[in-house]
């Protein structure tokens, strides 16, 4: 089991929809949506919408790489954004691990 699936996280990958750009799904379920019908009728913010729903479907390997990096590098103090992320305190996450 992933550290993601241990956190209570939905399992990656997450993708972007293919028919509805902004929609990010797991699986067969929609976890997020980075944009609304009324916002995309400007082409230009549906366009960032597009954009913030790649970056968030990114969001689980991204935040295992954090981790993992935090753990192999304790020099280096990114547990506050790792704890930002996932509502669990370091010493919760690494006991995971």
């Amino acid at each position: 089991m992933s550290i993601i699936e241990k956190l209570g996280i939905s399992k990656a990958p997450w993708e972007v929809n293919k028919r509805a750009s902004t929609a990010i799904m797991s699986k067969n379920t929609c976890i997020a949506n980075s944009g609304g019908w009324t916002d995309a009728l400007k082409e230009d913010v549906f366009l960032e919408q597009q954009k913030n729903a790649i970056l968030i479907a990114s969001a689980p390997e991204m935040l295992e790489a954090l981790i993992q990096i935090q753990y192999f590098h304790d020099e280096l103090d990114i547990t506050e954004i790792i704890e930002k992320t996932t509502g669990k305190s370091w010493e919760e996450i690494k006991q995971l691990l």
